[in-house]
């Protein structure tokens, strides 16, 4: 064409390269379509007859290494069916011919290679049973030519395939199976069976186990440390005529260790931050074999989610806020979980303290105020209480305007008399106040403790034991009143003590207050030696309390003192003051029962002694003769016996008089008495015998008796004879002791006299018995 131009149109290009794309994948699809199907069969379908059969076949036999295991089986919603052979080792090629004999007649199916499973189709006659024979033919121009036949009704051949996916979980001797069947038979499956046996074992357990429906089956009893194998079919139906054993699937042994913690390491992230770097550290048995560790980590109040971790190191590291957290370890295999390691995470207190209230307004409300302005940095916050044991109770809120917040209606009412615990926690998203993840969510601001209504304590401290009790104080020891049993802010305690009056009840006592957190005192100022009693109460804002039972302690004595009883102590100051008084009460005594001899020497007689006047008197005594027919009678007295008389009497008056002396000690007064009266005595020896003595002139000792009655001598040195005494005599006692006359050597009115009479010492002395006729006593 002269002077035309050639114009290209792009678009109209791209639409015919696509159209030649297209093309081109329709014919490789096409192709790839046909080599696969002529692989699987190479049809040179022919008629045949019986006797083309025999002249063509008739040297092939059916041996044991030659083709086998020929079986034909069909698909419920599928016209087709698929029949599969396992070739034989006698023939050395692998071409094989497929005979089918059917309702429509013979055919043959030649030259197929290259597999060993062909589809066909069946036709049927509506008159006659539906049978079909299927003969498969090895090398058939060989003369090692094997084969293998088939029979069956097509109602006969509907199969369904074994599962497509099959689980296990065992737990406690129990193995739960669970499967998934392929699409085309999950329709026409309702059930199916499982059967087990010990890995390793040809034997199978006697009856297969069958399910509730087409998904689950539970298998009882099994020994948790055995290996099994399981087999899986559907259970036979109208269109699942033929159910197959799947393959057997292994099932390990159960994992019935639980893991063991190791180590739980504590780190708070900053000193205010409210946050904790939690390490976690566990083992497991080897000798069971597991995959992996699951790890479970929530809040202990329920609250969610729960996060799920999957580890397979047996080490976790959490970052969690000072709320309560639980966590749970299990190992993992492909069939089992191993018992779960329970760990519970302690909640902590906020450091945040004085900065966070909280004001009741009813049982179901109260509000909330915390003191710095969180707002700038959170929005969304989670506030639990709970009380010392029970349930936390949770609710998470938004506030960006104002540092409170009212809480109304709460999930639980309030209890009066209880104390709970309130912590306060701030997240740092802002989509939704709900926890996304456990890990890393929240940090904790305060803590703080509440009240709904406070009443007094119901009961004082408990365990009052009392130590280092001393003469004057003892020290007081407690336990504090049991939170349950305050019902309210304990603001300290009161002890009343006072001493015991024995009769019930205390006298007035003394009171002293402590703080809230003393659990110890020591009291001071006591009396030695006392019984005290004491009690102790606690008191809250709402006043005093119920105080504890009366308890008893008694002070020490003073040093030097014992606890003797009080008789025993009477006595002891009897004898005390007996002994101190009792020289004086002896001599009141003595002089009182048994008067003694005066000392000669503060008598007037002794003392006139050496005057003219009395030495007469004693020399006219001297000379003094008795008349005759003055005496009545005469009496000779035995001395000897007289002195054993005396010293009876004397020792029975000293006997009656010991309870009276005290022992070991020996009165002066006597003694110098007595030391007077032995100086008497030799005094008066020496002066009757002529000797001197203290300047006493001599006496002679005798009296001759001849002088008076011419009879024998008296003897004055064996002590004078008895007289009647009245007053201080001793003048008279003295006169009447030598009436002989003066003694040698004593100058009288008529001169000394210088003769000295010797008298010989005789056994016996006279007596006095009568008295003369003056009216005078006389010593015969």
């Amino acid at each position: 064409m002269a002077g035309g131009t050639f114009r290209f149109d792009r678009a109209n290009a791209e639409k015919s390269l696509d159209r030649i794309q297209s093309l081109v994948v329709i014919f490789a699809l096409t192709l790839a379509y046909s080599s696969m199907f002529c692989r699987h069969v190479h049809v040179q379908s022919v008629d045949c007859n019986a006797e083309n059969r025999s002249e063509k076949f008739q040297h092939c036999g059916i041996y044991a290494d030659g083709v086998r295991s020929l079986d034909c089986f069909g698909r419920h919603n599928k016209r087709l069916y698929s029949c599969t052979w396992e070739p034989g080792e006698r023939a050395p090629g692998r071409t094989y011919t497929l005979v089918v004999q059917d309702g429509r007649g013979c055919r043959a199916h030649h030259n197929i290679t290259g597999s060993n499973r062909t589809d066909l189709k069946f036709f049927t006659k509506t008159n006659v049973k539906p049978t079909v024979t299927v003969e498969v033919y090895q090398d058939v121009e060989s003369a090692n030519c094997t084969k293998a036949v088939f029979r069956g009704l097509l109602k006969k051949m509907m199969r369904c395939a074994p599962p497509g996916e099959a689980t296990f979980t065992r737990q406690s001797g129990r193995l739960e199976v669970k499967v998934k069947w392929q699409q085309d038979d999950r329709d026409v499956i309702k059930h199916f069976h499982v059967r087990h046996g010990v890995l390793g074992s040809q034997q199978w357990s006697e009856s297969p186990a069958r399910s509730e429906d087409a998904e689950t089956c539970v298998l009882e009893d099994l020994n948790a440390t055995l290996a099994y194998g399981v087999q899986i079919q559907c259970v036979a139906s109208k269109d699942c005529s033929q159910c197959v054993w799947s393959r057997v699937h292994s099932v390990s042994p159960e994992l019935t260790a639980k893991p063991v913690v190791v180590d739980v390491n504590e780190t708070d992230i900053g000193w205010t931050s409210g946050r904790r770097l939690l390490t976690l550290t566990w083992e497991f048995p080897s000798k069971q074999q597991h995959d992996s560790y699951l790890v479970t980590v929530g809040k202990a109040s329920g609250e969610e989610p729960k996060e799920h971790i999957r580890t397979r190191e047996p080490r976790v590291a959490l970052i969690l806020s000072y709320s309560a957290y639980r966590l749970q370890v299990s190992a993992v295999s492909n069939v089992s979980t191993s018992p779960a390691l329970d760990h519970v995470v302690r909640d902590k207190p906020g450091l945040s303290v004085g900065k966070l209230n909280v004001t009741i307004e009813s049982n179901t409300s109260f509000t909330i105020y915390w003191g710095d302005n969180l707002i700038q940095k959170y929005v969304c916050y989670s506030a639990e209480w709970r009380t010392k044991g029970g349930k936390t109770v949770h609710m998470s809120f938004f506030q960006d305007r104002n540092n409170y917040r009212t809480l109304s209606p709460l999930p639980e009412a309030l209890e009066p008399f209880t104390r709970y615990s309130l912590t306060l926690h701030t997240r740092p998203n802002k989509n939704t106040c709900n926890m996304k993840s456990v890990n890393h969510s929240e940090s904790t601001y305060g803590t703080t403790q509440f009240y709904f209504t406070e009443g007094s304590p119901v009961s004082g401290p408990e365990n009052i034991t009392f130590t280092n009790v001393t003469v004057d104080s003892a020290a007081l020891q407690w336990t504090a009143i049991p939170e349950e049993d305050l019902r309210g802010f304990l603001l300290g305690y009161i002890i009343r003590y006072a001493e015991c009056n024995h009769k019930g009840t205390m006298t007035t006592g003394t009171n002293i207050t402590v703080g809230p957190e003393v659990i110890a005192y020591t009291l001071g100022g006591l009396k030695g030696g006392t019984e005290y009693e004491i009690q102790i109460s606690g008191f809250t804002r709402t006043g005093e309390g119920a105080p504890t039972q009366a308890s008893l302690f008694t002070t020490t004595e003073h040093q030097g003192s014992s606890s003797v009883p009080v008789p025993v102590l009477a006595a002891i100051a009897v004898v005390t003051v007996a002994l101190i008084f009792g020289t004086l009460v002896v001599e009141r005594a003595k002089a009182f029962l048994w008067p003694s001899i005066p000392n000669p020497r503060h008598s007037n007689a002794l003392q006139k002694l050496g005057r003219p006047c009395e030495l007469e008197l004693l020399e006219t005594i001297n000379t003094l003769k008795v008349e005759e027919g003055d005496t009545d009678s005469l009496q000779i007295v035995d001395k000897d016996k007289e002195q054993e008389e005396e010293a009876a009497a004397a020792s029975a008056a000293a006997e009656a008089l010991l309870p009276w002396l005290p022992q070991g000690e020996e009165d002066e007064e006597d003694k110098e008495d007595e030391e007077d009266e032995d100086h008497f005595a030799e005094s008066l020896t020496a002066s009757i015998q002529g000797q001197p003595a203290g300047g006493a002139a001599d006496i002679s000792p005798y009296i001759p008796a001849d002088a008076f009655t011419g009879g024998p001598r008296v003897d004055l040195r064996k002590g004078p004879p008895p007289a009647t005494v009245s007053g201080y005599t001793t003048l008279e006692m003295f006169q009447q002791s030598t009436p002989q006359g003066a003694p040698a050597g004593t100058q009288t009115g008529r001169g000394r006299q210088t003769e000295e009479e010797e008298v010989k010492p005789r056994s016996n002395y006279i007596r006095p018995l009568s008295t003369n006729s003056v009216g005078m006593s006389t010593f015969l």
